[in-house]
């Protein structure tokens, strides 16, 4: 099924939201409930979870459980996604053990760096490798997505790296642009730039 970009990235929130309420045994939601922790419209919430094909039920909204389930089958939720990370620093040794210590689709399945006293090793639960073995190790593991934690310097050469070794999705912890092919999709997160919009809307 294709939906519009933003529609997925409504839905995956809605489903964070669905699943906090579902541990506080809440059991259905009515739109106008969803829209606003969502910080959305009730218009918009329906649009979204009509896009699905689920519906509600009059006087009773929709039942959550059932909802969340929806929007696993629609956006593909429920397979592992194999992931490797590239830069061993303090910023990538902090994400390995992110998903080492918690339990999503997500699979860091190898953690690859330059520094020889950095590889050979498990940390978290994730074999650590040189650069030299990134080409084996992603095909070995069936690695479709990156994550680049290295230097701003050296990321449009991981990224290339990756690239041409199969990976469809990188997510860039660097605070370099990078340049990639349509066909992979790219994600950006500058630490400090989401800081500075925060400073200057917090005026």
């Amino acid at each position: 099924m294709q939906l519009p970009e933003k529609t997925i990235e409504r839905l995956l929130l809605y489903k964070v939201l669905l699943l906090e309420l579902k541990n506080l045994d809440r059991t259905n939601i009515h739109s106008h409930e969803l829209a606003e922790i969502a910080n959305n419209n009730s218009a918009q919430v329906r649009r979204d979870i009509m896009a699905t094909g689920f519906t509600g039920i009059p006087a009773k909204g929709y039942q959550i459980n059932d909802l969340i389930n929806k929007i696993k089958e629609t956006l593909n939720l429920n397979s592992k996604i194999n992931m490797c990370l590239v830069g061993i620093g303090n910023l990538g040794s902090a994400i390995i053990h992110f998903f080492g210590e918690h339990n999503t689709r997500f699979e860091l399945k190898a953690a690859f760096d330059t520094n020889p006293q950095k590889v050979n090793n498990t940390i978290a639960g994730c074999k650590t490798y040189k650069m030299d073995d990134l080409s084996s190790i992603i095909k070995q593991e069936k690695i479709t997505l990156g994550i680049i934690a290295t230097p701003a310097s050296n990321a449009q050469q991981v990224a290339n790296s990756l690239v041409e070794n199969g990976i469809k999705g990188i997510f860039n912890f660097t605070s370099h642009p990078l340049q990639v092919p349509k066909t992979v999709k790219l994600n950006r997160l500058d630490i400090t730039l989401q800081l500075e919009k925060l400073a200057f809307f917090s005026h």
